[in-house]
């Protein structure tokens, strides 16, 4: 408060009004003029107060109601049970209830791992279940695991835990929410889908019908051929009757036999088109060519030799049936060296050479094979009939050489050598390529003789087929040509290892000097 001159300064008709400012000055005045005076004693506070208000010590002092304390507490622990319960709920979520058990394993509070691991444990799902054939012999292995329904037991212990725990985890922690499950074993058709997953292909053939085949003795009809199949229901029916029996947990292993059933298969389609087949190859190969080769010999070519030089193919409405010119010149040509008549076992002393023992036919027959096929095919194109063997007759070697005759051809296989003479005059000799002793196909050692001559001849065998300049075949389809494929030289050890089919092969230069100069029918002697 501001003064001026000892007195007020006039108040600011805008911030005081007239009577506090008498009531101030009043006061001042008089606390000017009284003297100084020591503090009257505090009165006490009046404890009269107007009704419904009292003082705020007062409303401290008084007591909360029970009731109001009793709710306070509930609260108080129904935050903390929520709480527990929360925090129990996030370690039990991944575990089963108390008091749950899996087919009899208890499994209470175990995660699915540790469910898993448990049940396998004590149910042995790891034991082996064997499919055996019907000799005993195993077919395939499958694990008892395999067959407990929903094998993927991990994934089910997961499943059954998540179950639980719709009910509420921490609940099911406390044993509330547990309870017994059982997996159970696949039903039987589960069963045989993995029992044929297993063996695959095992007993399983298709019925065959019945087909031509050529055999031995010609072209013949074989029966048709029931088929088989795995009796995987059978087995399935028996696997789950073990699985079921109290003596499982006692067996080291399971075993159980996968039998066959027979397959029959309709082939009344099949029937009718053997019957065209069958009946084609019968108007070709169902004639009978007969050979006269005198002196009371008589070959027949049958059903088995007729089906070696025909060539059949099988069609939808017959077959077509063809004659094999080549197939037939070698039959012949065996025919007509089996029919040679071998002699007795003689000694001859070659000109200039050491003692040789050799074959000496006294009677014999060489016969005209070109002709021979010639007439034989005729006979078979115009439906069979007998041939009569154009021959010449066939003096005995030791007649033919004490008459004078000293022609022949010698042949040393052992120093792969060849000496041809010519009235008792050697004309020319030269190394050879003998038939192969590797493969088994060795020139034959004996007396033989030239059966024929020819030029530009084809030479087929079993296994080979080829064209020789100059062939002088001396046994059958035995003989000696050229070989202008040969790189290997001849002479020395090639025919050991690279040689012929039997035939003894010459230079090029030399066959041509042989052809020329050696007649039909002189001997050939080979050792």
């Amino acid at each position: 408060m501001a003064r001026i001159g000892g007195k007020h300064a006039a108040p600011s008709k805008k911030t005081r009004k007239e009577p506090e400012w008498e009531e101030e000055l009043e006061y001042e005045e008089a606390y000017e003029e009284q003297p100084a005076q020591a503090p009257a004693p505090e009165e006490e506070e009046s404890l009269d107060w107007e009704p419904g208000w009292e003082p705020e010590s007062e409303r401290k002092r008084k007591k909360t109601p029970g009731w109001v304390k009793a709710v306070r507490t509930l609260v108080i622990l129904l935050v903390i049970l929520a709480v527990a319960l929360i925090a129990m709920d996030l370690v039990q979520r991944d575990r089963f209830a108390g008091g749950s058990d899996v087919n009899g394993v208890d499994v209470s509070r175990l995660t699915a791992e540790g469910a898993e691991a448990a049940v396998s444990s004590a149910l042995e799902l790891d034991k082996a279940v064997v499919l055996l054939d019907e000799q005993g012999g195993q077919i395939a292995q499958l694990r008892l695991g395999d067959l407990l329904r929903g094998s993927d037991l991990y994934s089910q212990m997961d499943k059954l835990i998540g179950t639980q725990h719709e009910k509420f985890a921490p609940l099911a922690f406390a044993g509330i929410g547990g309870g017994s499950y059982s997996l159970g074993w696949l039903d039987d058709s589960s069963i045989e889908a993995l029992i044929e997953g297993a063996i695959g292909d095992y007993g399983k053939t298709d019925p065959q019908p019945s087909t031509l085949v050529k055999g031995a003795n010609g072209w013949e009809l074989t029966p048709a051929k029931n088929g088989s199949k795995p009796d995987t229901a059978g087995a399935a029916a028996e696997l789950k009757q073990i699985l079921n029996g109290s003596s499982l947990a006692d067996k080291g292993s399971v075993a159980v036999t996968v039998s066959t059933l027979p397959v029959v298969g309709s082939f009344t389609e099949n029937d009718a088109k053997l019957k065209a087949q069958m009946d084609a190859i019968d108007s070709a190969l169902g004639q009978d060519v007969s050979i006269n080769f005198g002196a009371g010999t008589v070959i027949t070519l049958g059903k088995a030799e007729l089906s070696k030089i025909y060539d059949v193919t099988l069609t939808d409405d017959g077959a077509d049936v063809e004659l094999n010119a080549d197939a037939l010149k070698e039959t012949l040509d065996a025919i007509i060296a089996d029919n040679k008549l071998d002699g007795i076992d003689r000694k001859y002393s070659l000109i200039d050479r050491d003692e040789l023992h050799y074959n000496d036919w006294d009677t014999g027959w060489a016969l005209k094979s070109e002709t021979l096929l010639k007439d034989v095919t005729k006979a078979l194109k115009s439906g069979g009939g007998e041939v009569q063997a154009g021959y010449n007759y066939v003096a005995a070697v030791k007649k033919h050489f004490n008459n004078g005759n000293n022609s022949f051809i010698e042949i040393d296989l052992e120093n792969q050598y060849l000496w041809f003479y010519r009235k008792g005059n050697l004309v020319l000799s030269t190394p050879i390529v003998s038939g192969d002793v590797a493969t088994g196909t060795e020139t034959p050692k004996g007396a033989f003789s030239v059966s024929y001559k020819q030029k530009n001849a084809r030479i087929a065998g079993k296994g080979y087929s080829y064209t020789v300049n100059y062939w002088i075949p001396f046994y059958g389809n035995i003989g000696i040509h050229d070989a202008e494929w040969r790189e290997t030289g001849f002479g020395g050890d090639v025919y050991l290892t690279e040689g012929s089919h039997g035939c003894v092969e010459v230079p090029m230069d030399i066959i041509e000097e042989i052809y020329n100069n050696a007649s039909t029918y002189i001997p050939v002697f080979v050792y």
